[in-house]
């Protein structure tokens, strides 16, 4: 989990004219949220009690969100394409939604305080990256597909991945707090995961989409230098370095 150190107050919002970024940022936390709890709401029961309450669910709901909110090869190649976006929406862990959504706040906050961030920058940098990471890992599946294994991913660490990555080009010295108390600069912070995700990627035994990570970290860096370099950054000090 991460958590950052501000430099700024929140009153700033309005005199950067990110309001419209902040309620997009919110309201991403809250689709994820949502989604989950759907889910938790039609999961069958774990335990094979019989009881008046207890055998109560929506099953047809509980499917429809494994068939819908999943991505994986084989059900892309049956038509489901929408599951390289809604894939990203979905958390069937508690642990994994909370870590996800505070690095998602903490990368996102960096990003809306920062001036000339606006909405559509921070929905394209979720969807993209998102979708980037999505295809990284259909693309590292199929590279090592075998028969009768099947792997699935969702969550949003794509989406998150992306968010920092353009948080770490624009204020790469902003401080970050590892695990709540180890402060690390962004920049350090961002090539770390990349780092660990290089090397876990092919590694036996994980439960980790790294190849998802990278995805989405990749389309974070080309956004930044696409669209983002103009607001300052990592870009203005190679241009300065070079006079």
């Amino acid at each position: 989990m991460l958590r950052r150190g501000f430099s700024r107050p929140y009153s700033n919002y309005s005199s950067y004219g990110s309001g419209g970024a902040a309620k997009v940022l919110w309201g991403l936390i809250g689709a994820n949220t949502a989604v989950f709890a759907v889910y938790n709401y039609a999961e069958p029961p774990k335990t094979k009690s019989v009881g008046p309450f207890a055998t109560i669910s929506n099953y047809q709901l509980y499917q429809k969100i494994l068939n819908n909110f999943v991505i994986s090869l084989d059900g892309v190649r049956a038509g489901k394409w929408w599951t390289a976006l809604t894939s990203t929406f979905f958390h069937m862990n508690i642990w994994h939604l909370l870590g996800n959504m505070v690095s998602m706040y903490a990368f996102g906050s960096i990003l809306i305080r920062h001036p000339g961030i606006k909405a559509t920058h921070i929905a394209a940098l979720a969807v993209g990256s998102g979708l980037s990471g999505s295809a990284g890992f259909l693309l590292h599946q199929y590279s090592r597909e075998q028969p009768n294994v099947k792997e699935y991913g969702l969550g949003a660490s794509g989406a998150v991945m992306g968010m920092g990555a353009a948080a770490a080009c624009l204020s790469p010295k902003q401080s970050m707090l590892l695990y709540g108390f180890i402060p690390l600069p962004l920049w350090v912070l961002i090539g770390g995961y990349f780092v660990l995700d290089s090397y876990y990627l092919d590694r036996p035994g994980t439960k980790i989409a790294h190849s998802g990570h990278l995805g989405g970290l990749a389309f974070g860096l080309v956004y930044y230098f696409l669209r983002l370099r103009r607001f300052g950054g990592i870009a203005s000090f190679v241009r300065h370095s070079r006079r």
